[in-house]
């Protein structure tokens, strides 16, 4: 997403806020299909949990759910940029895996720090490839060009709408073919 912000100029921060309402959405219907799911498989459940054991869950869950508010809450107090928030919350689980619950070795820091030069490499290559095809393609005009030899600019609304969803109707035919 940070990358996005970058390219296109927008605001990162903005960017963060407009996610949460599609996350809380995606969030609502997945847990409502888990428990249709489940309801009608007949999904074993497990014993409920005594209030020790909840609290137990919940004493080890807030360390990582302090993440999402080191990330709004540094970003819309003021105290850091986007840029510095994913540096606070890398250093932040630094320390959450290597002091509190002691999950990681040094060796496992350069397997994953090597995973992540890799996956970074590859989003930016693909990023500066799509930059650079995008102006090859805004300068030879070749937008311009096709809807010219289509003739987009004179046909209306309509016949836009024909030939936007033409391409469509072949693959729909050909799968309904065998229903």
């Amino acid at each position: 997403m940070i990358i996005y912000g970058v390219i296109s100029e927008t605001s990162i921060a903005e960017l963060f806020i407009a996610g949460i309402g599609p996350g809380l959405m995606i969030l609502s219907f997945f847990s409502l299909y888990c428990l249709y799911y489940a309801t009608v498989n007949k999904v074993p459940t497990e014993p409920k949990a005594s209030w020790s054991e909840r609290l137990t869950a919940t004493r080890k869950a807030l360390w990582p759910l302090m993440f999402p508010l080191i990330i709004v809450g540094g970003i819309y107090g003021g105290v850091f940029s986007p840029t510095e928030a994913a540096a606070v919350c890398v250093l932040y689980a630094m320390i959450l895996e290597f002091g509190i619950f002691r999950s990681l070795s040094r060796k496992d820091v350069f397997t994953i720090a090597r995973s992540t030069g890799l996956i970074t490499a590859v989003v930016f290559i693909l990023v500066g490839v799509g930059n650079g095809f995008s102006w090859i393609i805004s300068f030879a005009q070749i937008p311009q060009t096709i809807l010219e030899a289509v003739g987009i600019s004179e046909m209306g609304q309509w016949g836009y709408w024909r030939q936007s969803l033409s391409p469509f109707s072949l693959p729909v035919c050909l799968l309904t073919r065998s229903l």
